[in-house]
């Protein structure tokens, strides 16, 4: 089974074959995958090696059930285990057209995989691209409780571990988005962080309850909509406007360090 492309190949190989008196095979062609504009794929035009899908954190099983969807068909069905492609994969719903290549279905599947991978193995996963980031001290044990926090968020590996990352910086080292510290941390935001940050350090257990307590206890006081409060908590202690709950991210990073960060957003 290969390519349309070496229909006219073949004469000449099955002319090969009997000059050497060997059993002929059954050929088998199926259509060329295509770029998105619909052009053959090639090296200066799309087509990469799967290494290349690997280093943009893309997980295996990704790749294999949006190849295969490219050129074969079972009823409706988009997702497939390994053990579902073996078991209905028989050669035949080939598709009789050329398939154009997406990338951005590429990264549906992909997405899909992040969140239905077990945590142990994401957490290995994910691993490398924390350590490029400079995070060496980081552990498959340490990093596996912080996978939850953004894999519904993230498309792949490298998204995955930019969020984790995050969680990992100190305080002094953390990046600030420009645009967040601009719109939420004003006068009147970094009042809302001072107020908050003195209620959090006051608590006598830092627990989910309590931070959410702490948080929409301030917010019904001024009468003011949720986010004119959480936005600026959110800048100050993650360094940009979007991610997870507060009171699970600052959890994950824990009540000295979630104070340490709002004391450096008030500096900004």
């Amino acid at each position: 089974i290969r390519g349309d492309d070496h229909v006219s190949n073949t004469p000449k190989q099955i002319l090969i074959y009997q000059a050497l008196g060997w059993e002929l095979p059954v050929f088998g062609h199926v259509p060329m995958i295509l770029g998105k504009d619909r052009q053959k794929l090639s090296k200066r035009h799309g087509a990469r090696s799967v290494v290349e899908y690997q280093n943009d954190g893309l997980l295996p099983h990704a790749l294999v059930n949006c190849l295969v969807r490219l050129g074969w068909s079972h009823g409706d069905q988009e997702l497939f285990s390994m053990q579902e492609l073996i078991d209905l994969f028989d050669g035949k719903n080939l598709n009789s057209s050329a398939s154009a290549f997406d990338p951005d279905k590429l990264l549906w599947f992909n997405a899909h995989y992040l969140r239905e991978t077990p945590l142990d193995d994401l957490a290995r996963l994910v691993l490398p691209f924390i350590h490029q980031k400079g995070f060496t001290g980081a552990t498959e044990a340490s990093t596996e409780p912080l996978v939850p926090l953004y894999r519904e968020r993230a498309k792949n590996l490298i998204e995955l571990a930019d969020g984790i990352a995050q969680l990992l910086y100190k305080s002094a080292d953390l990046p600030y988005d420009e645009a967040g510290v601009a719109k939420w941390l004003t006068d009147e935001g970094k009042e809302h962080v001072k107020v908050i940050r003195d209620q959090l350090a006051a608590l006598p257990s830092f627990d989910k309850e309590s931070i959410e307590h702490v948080i929409h206890s301030y917010v019904e006081s001024l009468g003011v909509k949720f986010k004119m409060v959480a936005q600026p908590v959110r800048v100050a202690i993650t360094g940009v406007i979007g991610g997870p709950g507060l009171p699970e991210f600052m959890l994950a990073i824990g009540k000295d360090e979630t104070l340490a960060r709002m004391d450096r957003g008030l500096t900004l």
